[in-house]
């Protein structure tokens, strides 16, 4: 999703920025294929809060964004463990993004509500209205449709290699010259790196997983984050949810995984305990992906071994679907102006 999204920025620059977009092969499973793509304005990190707004905002001003995303517009609630800081400058800063979507309640607030139980004393909500999910996989689908009816070269062959002065080989060709390289490949991309020879120094991999479980409960709304416990979910259809608790599981090969069944158990555990949905136990699937984090955590652009003609856009981990809109946004402008200013350089040497 990162790498199409940035295409797509790039070749709508003015002037258009000349994109080849290497996609590997399309049949492989990977975390925007898989991701709840839960999406809010609220974080606890000030530039993260900063990139949601500013994604969330395009998106719901966008009526073809939200039909390439899929976007359900169903509420939010994040459930904040212990005693929070200062949460004001955040919250005045979603009000100016979103107007009259934020609201804190507490726990008493939220139990009467009937939407959790038990949750410890002290907790806090942040809920927004203006919030929910999309479909990352659907976003990154339409946007490639989109970028190829343009005329946009779209290669469908694994990158093998790629170096700091701009060139990539890939399965069957190369190597190729450009004026930069964007290693955008999600999980694929520390592997990617060190098979170049080069530094994936920050770059870490992780297993995500969840459950979509049928319930016997059909008046949910909204998706939320329960900090409390790290249980996270949202309704998918009908009278199914899905359901998911951080894994352990580091450092993993990217692709599809062979499901860690305590986790299902843990989950369906905390869900029962936290919810209250009434889960309809034979009606689980388990679902897997690897995502790619940076210790420096958010999706941007970053130069790999400090060329200025290869970078690496990945490292958002599971909050991209939120991020992604601003970040590929802010990448996009960085490239252009790198690239004007290189051809300035080019002409006036000439």
């Amino acid at each position: 999703m990162a790498g199409t999204a940035l295409a797509w920025r790039l070749s709508d620059n003015w002037p258009p920025i000349e994109v080849h977009l290497f996609t590997g092969r399309p049949t492989r499973i990977d975390a925007s294929a898989v991701s709840g793509g839960m999406v809010r304005v609220f974080d606890k990190d000030p530039i993260q809060c900063l990139n949601s707004g500013a994604s969330l905002t395009e998106l719901r001003s966008s009526a073809k964004l939200r039909k390439w995303s899929g976007y359900q517009e169903i509420g939010s609630t994040f459930l904040l463990a212990g005693a929070p800081t200062d949460l004001g400058p955040v919250l005045s800063q979603i009000e100016r993004v979103i107007p009259g979507s934020v609201s804190l309640l507490t726990a008493e607030q939220m139990v009467d509500a009937g939407w959790f139980r038990d949750l410890p004393h002290g907790t806090l909500a942040v809920v927004e209205r203006h919030a929910g999910y999309l479909s990352p996989d659907r976003l990154r689908n339409n946007l490639l449709a989109h970028l190829v009816a343009k005329g946009m070269r779209v290669t469908e062959r694994p990158v093998t290699a790629v170096t700091t002065d701009g060139r990539v080989r890939y399965e069957g060709g190369g190597p190729i010259g450009f004026d930069v390289v964007v290693a955008a490949a999600g999980a694929w991309t520390p592997a990617l790196l060190r098979r170049s020879g080069l530094s994936s120094a920050g770059l870490r991999t992780k297993a995500i997983q969840y459950l979509l479980v049928g319930t016997k409960s059909t008046g949910w709304r909204g998706v939320f984050i329960d900090e409390t416990t790290g249980l996270y979910g949202r309704p998918v259809s009908g009278n199914r949810f899905l359901l998911g608790l951080p894994t352990d599981r580091w450092d993993v090969g990217p692709g599809a995984l062979s499901p860690d069944l305590l986790l299902n158990i843990g989950v369906l555990e905390v869900a029962s305990r936290r919810l209250g949905l009434g889960l309809a136990a034979p009606q689980i699937s388990t679902h897997t992906a690897v995502e790619c984090y940076h210790s420096d955590p958010g999706l941007k652009l970053r130069p790999v071994e400090s060329s200025s003609r290869l970078y690496s856009f990945t490292g958002g981990s599971g909050g991209a679907a939120k991020t992604v809109l601003a970040a590929s946004q802010r990448a996009a402008a960085k490239l252009a102006q790198q690239l004007a200013l290189a051809q300035q350089l080019a002409l006036g040497a000439t």
